[in-house]
């Protein structure tokens, strides 16, 4: 039994983009994909928001717990962070950690609410 068939799930949709490349010194995004994936998601408080970059620490953050690994920003390999769409709110995913144990392999994120923005001032 795996983690996350121990708690109570929720399907998350997942917005993953594929390499990006850069042309006349801008980042272009990869295509992307939308996939559905249980999840286990939990408030993020306290400390964990220390995790976070010093700009983010503010925002609302989550932990997601599932089977496969999310996605972080990569500048090497040229890839975006995933998109987690939860609740009508999207987050961006910012930590990803394998953990392993004999009955409970599984991924923790952490991942940061995304502002929208109105254009209204």
């Amino acid at each position: 039994m795996s983690l996350i068939h121990a708690f109570k799930t929720e399907s998350i949709t997942v917005t993953r983009y594929k390499k990006g490349t850069y042309h006349k010194g801008r980042f272009r995004q990869g295509a992307s994909v939308q996939l559905k994936i249980p999840a286990v998601v939990i408030p993020i408080k306290g400390q964990e928001l220390l995790k976070f970059p010093e700009g983010q620490r503010t925002k609302e953050g989550i932990k997601v717990y599932t089977k496969d690994p999310l996605q972080t920003a990569d500048d090497t390999e040229k890839t975006s962070a995933d998109i987690l769409c939860l609740r009508g709110k999207e987050y961006e995913v910012q930590d990803v950690q394998q953990w392993h144990s004999v009955d409970l392999s599984h991924y923790r994120s952490l991942a940061v609410k995304i502002e929208q923005h109105t254009g209204k001032k």
